[in-house]
């Protein structure tokens, strides 16, 4: 009994310090932001925490997509099923594009510790919609696999459009700060 609560002491003290630590980067991005000014240190933590973030969610998305239960023992049309696996490879293709995403914070930097204040909100702008969507995504394909549902047709849809607005999300990101995806 002693080993379960220091596991759970240990893994509140990692999740309290992991909020401690967003907490001081957008602190340190907003004030960048308001400033003009930031350490090239700031922006390529920046630039590593969300393709680390991104591509680490996407991974655990991909990973209930891959086990999504087989037609025999699943309560969904197979219809479904088929239309729900199919997002597989665009999911897979975001979380390589998330892997990449590596210098878009960086490239805002415009001289000793001067950097574009509107690059950086629109990229902050951009993340916050990708990271609220990667979490609702993420709610959608654990409801899709939970025994409590019966039909998906409408999640499928659901799902569809979160992919949609990540890929223009993704593209625009990329387009904008010339990186390769």
């Amino acid at each position: 009994m002693g080993r379960e609560t220091e596991g759970k002491e240990k893994s509140t003290s990692r999740e309290a310090q992991t909020i401690r630590s967003i907490q001081r980067l957008s602190s340190r991005l907003q004030r960048a932001i308001t400033s003009g000014q930031s350490s090239a240190k700031l922006l390529k933590d920046l630039d590593e925490f969300i393709s680390h973030t991104y591509a680490s969610q996407m991974g655990r998305i991909v990973d209930i997509m891959e086990e999504f239960p087989s037609g025999e023992h699943s309560k969904f049309r197979t219809t479904d099923r088929t239309a729900f696996l199919q997002f597989l490879p665009r999911m897979m293709d975001l979380q390589a594009s998330f892997k990449s995403m590596n210098s878009a914070y960086s490239s805002t930097l415009r001289g000793l510790r001067k950097v574009s204040s509107d690059d950086l909100a629109t990229l902050a702008d951009i993340d916050s919609d990708l990271g609220t969507s990667l979490a609702y995504l993420l709610h959608k394909c654990s409801m899709m696999t939970s025994s409590r549902r019966r039909r998906a047709g409408r999640e499928v849809d659901e799902i569809r459009a979160i992919l949609d607005a990540m890929d223009e999300k993704v593209a625009a990101r990329t387009e904008t700060y010339s990186l390769s995806p």
